[in-house]
C-alpha cells in the first residue's frame, strides 16, 4: 500500500517510471522467509541492471 503514496508523491515531482519490488508473505506463518527475500533480491538486481 505504501507503493501507492510514493507513486503519487513521485508524480508530483514529475516521476512517472517507478517500479515497486515486494516481498510479500514474510509475516505469514510457515513461510520461509529466506526465500523470499532471496526471490526478491534477484528481482532487484535485475530490474537494477535494465535500469
Amino acid at each position: 500500500m505504501g507503493d501507492r503514496y510514493l507513486k503519487a508523491i513521485f508524480a508530483f515531482w514529475g516521476i512517472t517510471d517507478f517500479t515497486t519490488i515486494s516481498a510479500d508473505g514474510l509475516d505469514v506463518a510457515g513461510n520461509d522467509a529466506d526465500k523470499i527475500i532471496e526471490e526478491a533480491i534477484m528481482v532487484a538486481e535485475t530490474t537494477a541492471r535494465n535500469f
